[in-house]
């Protein structure tokens, strides 16, 4: 990554051509700098985290450390559904 320090993906997984990059956060909240710079640097529509709040899909509109916009989809799938993301990922 350009800028400060280095971030880091907890996981890429690659579904049907397309890059997934997935965050696992031990609890309800963190920091997902990197994450929102891998997004803004890749163009990706789509990313997972995984962590301790509700289900949920999130319209994600913010701006990386260096201030460059960033938007994309923010999936947070049930912690026993994360195993069959394949088949999710396959339908959006």
């Amino acid at each position: 990554m350009r800028g400060g320090r280095t971030g880091e993906i907890d996981y890429l997984l690659e579904l049907d051509g397309r890059i997934l990059p997935v965050e696992v956060k031990i609890g309800a909240a963190g920091s997902m700098k990197s994450l929102h710079q891998f997004m803004q640097e890749k163009r990706l529509p789509l990313a997972i985290r995984l962590d301790r709040n509700p289900p949920s899909l999130q319209a994600i509109h913010v701006s990386t450390t260096q201030g460059q916009p960033v938007r994309y989809q923010l999936l947070s799938p049930p912690p026993l559904k994360a195993c069959c993301l394949a088949k999710s990922y396959s339908r959006l």
